[in-house]
């Protein structure tokens, strides 16, 4: 599978530099998509200052208001959490 193929999702992002965490690491790997199912903060301007050059994923970030709706088109998903 290619990289051009993954699709990221954060379900309900609490911190705006965790979300700057994700995309700076995206770009470190060539992950071209993030879905953001309604995170507490959204400010492009204050993640491309915390993921220097990370533009361009930054301005493809989709946002979504359901998980199922960012799962549309996803045939194999892995999930994680730190919350209980």
């Amino acid at each position: 599978m290619a990289a051009s193929n993954l699709v990221l999702i954060l379900y309900q992002p609490q911190e705006i530099v965790n979300v700057a965490a994700v995309i700076r690491g995206m770009s470190n790997f060539g992950l071209p998509t993030l879905r953001l199912i309604t995170p507490a903060a959204w400010d492009p301007y204050r993640i491309a200052g915390i993921a220097h050059h990370t533009e361009r994923i930054i301005e493809t970030v989709e946002p979504y208001e359901s998980l199922e709706a960012a799962m549309h088109d996803v045939s194999f998903a892995l999930a994680t959490t730190g919350r209980p």
